[in-house]
């Protein structure tokens, strides 16, 4: 990424009108037909982080916004994604690392509201910071990227990677354009570390296992270890090599134990009255680590485990050591 380059949050008016035809323009060039956009619609802006690179445009922006895939479909279909400042509609469209993503949406489509967190590291290039359950990482409205970047006073913050709306924990979070550059090869070759803490519906009786069914086509690897259950739900400590959407979901909900509280994975499952009472899915990011690119120490940090991670596992009589 060159310096210089246009912050990775942007609100700007929907300036799309123009009868010029753009990139894969050739349908509504032709029939002369615009969307019809409230003015309450805005224009999210998302770049492209290293752990991203050659994902399709479909997954990427179901898990940027947060998401169905039948919902980004429906945005594409309405030729309101640019990727590069070109008109891209096609689902399947490979992105790279630094591409920048722009996306017109409805007020309906906008991301919740967000709330401040605590800052776990700190230093002159990154922050990691302990991202609260129902805000998503970036894209337009109150984000948690957006919320960061007035709280701290840094307009060039920008999410090195993403955690779902209601997971909690762990998130990096760059300076300035070359910071955030400066994290891709770590993703690229897996010098990262991630470990997750998860409840998941019934009993694992595996006390360890790893799973590599491919996620979207791509190569995925999760390694799993029990740490308490019994005949209602587990405790789990999750550490992924490979940084797929929604991998870990869809992994653990692959053996038949979905993520206690996940409304996508588990769905179609009879639900016990108590599976009913969790208010979110039950993961959390325990702890990031990675080799500084900058200083060259070995960077490690871990966040607390959330209170109503804690009430959920008394819920279900579990308990961590």
């Amino acid at each position: 990424m060159k310096q210089g380059r246009p912050s990775r949050f942007s609100r700007k008016p929907p300036a799309r009108h123009n009868k010029r035809r753009d990139h894969g323009d050739r349908r509504s060039g032709a029939t002369g037909r615009l969307s019809a956009h409230s003015p309450a619609d805005s224009m999210g802006s998302f770049l492209v982080g290293p752990h991203e690179d050659r994902m399709s445009l479909l997954d990427f922006l179901a898990g940027a916004l947060n998401n169905s895939r039948r919902g980004i479909k429906a945005i594409l279909d309405r030729r309101d994604v640019f990727v590069n400042e070109k008109r891209v509609w096609m689902a399947r469209h490979e992105l790279h690392a630094g591409d920048r993503i722009e996306v017109l949406l409805s007020s309906e489509e906008q991301c919740g509201t967000g709330r401040g967190a605590n800052v776990l590291f700190r230093d002159n290039w990154y922050a990691v910071m302990d991202k609260p359950s129902g805000i998503v990482t970036c894209g337009t409205g109150d984000s948690f990227e957006l919320v960061l970047r007035r709280e701290m006073n840094a307009p060039g913050l920008a999410a090195v990677h993403r955690l779902d709306r209601d997971t909690t924990g762990c998130l990096i979070f760059a300076f300035d354009p070359g910071s955030f550059e400066a994290m891709i090869p770590l993703f690229r070759n897996r010098l990262m570390e991630k470990e997750y803490l998860a409840m998941v519906e019934g009993c694992m009786r595996e006390r360890r296992m790893t799973i590599t069914a491919p996620v979207d086509g791509e190569k995925s690897v999760t390694h799993v270890e029990v740490m308490c259950a019994n005949g209602f739900a587990s405790c789990l400590r999750v550490r992924i090599e490979t940084g797929r959407t929604h991998q870990i979901r869809q992994h653990l909900a692959s053996t038949g134990h979905p993520v206690l509280g996940d409304r996508e994975y588990a769905g179609g499952r009879k639900a016990l009255p108590e599976y009913r009472r969790v208010p979110r899915q039950m993961l959390h990011a325990a702890l990031v680590g990675f080799p500084h690119p900058f200083t060259g120490k070995q960077v490690s940090v871990s966040a607390p485990v959330p209170d109503d991670f804690r009430q959920c596992l008394a819920l279900f009589g579990l308990r961590l050591i």
